[in-house]
């Protein structure tokens, strides 16, 4: 049966009025003396709402895509967006985030509509490009026209930058694609011009030099060589620390070399910068370096991250032997943590060690028990280390680690020893534990 509103009720009256009114509609057409009646504006905020929410959810679904870098998807929805709700309060925003996403996507006409969309943005939305995303959308573009500078849309930009100097506004970008420009073009100035914008000597910021450090890798051997060398002994830590981090992606024997040598002799901070370019360095005497930092580092801090960078690179038995010795307390458990979020067999095997060595702390060893249970595997290789007696004093953390990390092997070991142990606390303990998981006597 059909439900109709309450007669009483707010909506059966404007029911009734909204019918009236078509009926007065139907009779002034039969008069000759129509007039089409509008819809309430219930209706038409309905609608409007309707076609918002489905703009919002276009925008959104653009934005994600381009947040998992699904930059040649993200551009499409975020162009599909403007061309269908140009009014809308997103609409400069989905222009320039289409924008973003097409300066992603690789080639060089994806990097053409990407400033020719930028260019758009800022004639149709000079409010928007006048705050700090204008600045982030000039920045965008000059790091467009340094990779892509034959491109004829470059052109007025490369035009400017060719003159660009230290003091002028907005000069990181304008020097960025001017020098860019000139080594894609095999200038014979090109090396000179960027040296003397980024040696020591220059009179450019060291915040400028820095962004125009990247530029050196484009460079030949020992020009690159000579001027990275020599920006990681700078005096500024913007410029050493960008440096450093180009050094990792260098695989010459020689970037190896400066980056021990700032993990040995450079403070803290940068020591760590030189073991992660380290850890990310293809050169064969990277891993070599790492080992020595474990024992060699400048400080507790450098040695720790090198023993981790170790066990990421699949070395866990080397990070491991150093740094037992070599690093404190909390750094160990640091590693031995690292050890158990990569379990391999050469980590479990690691693990297995520590838990057995009683020249450890007993803080140590517990981590490594904790460790082992994060894998089946790793399980494996504590039920394997139950009978060692120098274990003795870990077994009821073991126990416990067993019961709440072991499964179907935990349970099976639980069992056995509420029922076999020799120690009654052992017993008692298994006893409690098995019931806890499995809900009924062992």
């Amino acid at each position: 049966m059909t439900a109709y509103p309450n007669r009483s009720s707010r909506g059966y009256s404007s029911a009734c009025r909204y019918a009236a009114s078509m009926l007065m509609t139907i009779l002034a057409f039969t008069s000759g003396n129509a007039q089409i009646p509008t819809p309430p504006a219930a209706v038409v905020r309905a609608d409007t709402a309707a076609a918002y929410r489905d703009a919002d959810s276009l925008y959104e679904r653009g934005r994600r895509q381009l947040a998992r870098r699904e930059s040649t998807r993200a551009a499409a929805t975020l162009i599909a967006f403007h061309r269908r709700f140009p009014t809308h309060p997103q609409a400069p925003s989905a222009m320039y985030w289409s924008a973003v996403a097409l300066s992603a996507a690789p080639g060089a006409e994806a990097a053409k509509r990407a400033i020719t969309t930028l260019g758009t943005w800022r004639r149709t939305y000079p409010g928007a490009a006048a705050g700090q995303r204008g600045m982030d959308a000039r920045t965008l573009e000059a790091r467009l026209c340094a990779s892509f500078a034959r491109l004829p849309e470059c052109r007025p930009m490369l035009a400017r930058a060719e003159g660009a100097r230290c003091d002028d506004a907005g000069s990181a970008e304008q020097l960025v694609i001017g020098v860019s420009s000139r080594l894609q073009r095999n200038d014979a100035n090109a090396t000179a011009t960027l040296r003397r914008f980024v040696m020591p000597s220059s009179p450019c910021s060291p915040a400028l030099r820095a962004e125009l450090l990247p530029l050196v890798t484009r460079l030949d051997g020992t020009d690159a060589q000579q001027l990275l060398l020599a920006a990681a002994d700078d005096s500024t830590r913007v410029v050493r620390s960008r440096a450093l981090r180009l050094l990792g992606a260098a695989p010459h024997e020689w970037a190896v070399g400066r980056l021990l040598h700032e993990g040995r002799r450079g403070p803290p901070a940068t020591g760590r910068i030189a073991v992660d370019a380290l850890s990310q360095s293809n050169a064969p005497s990277a891993g070599p370096a790492l080992q020595r930092l474990i024992t060699e580092g400048s400080s507790s801090t450098v040695r720790i991250a090198a023993a981790e960078a170790l066990v990421e690179r699949g070395h866990p038995q080397a990070a491991v032997a150093r740094a037992l010795v070599s690093v404190p307390e909390t750094g160990r458990v640091a590693i031995v943590v690292a050890l158990g979020r990569r379990g391999d067999e050469a980590s479990i095997s690691s693990l297995a060690a520590v838990v057995s060595n009683v020249a450890q702390s007993r803080t140590v060893r517990l981590a490594a028990v904790h460790a082992l249970a994060e894998s089946s595997r790793g399980v494996a290789a504590l039920l394997s280390l139950w009978n060692n007696p120098h274990n003795l004093p870990l077994r009821s953390t073991m126990l416990r680690v067993l019961a709440s990390e072991g499964g179907e092997d935990g349970l099976v070991h639980l069992r056995r020893t509420a029922l076999l142990s020799d120690d009654p606390d052992m017993r008692a303990l298994a006893r409690r534990l098995y019931r806890s998981e499995a809900g009924h006597e062992p």
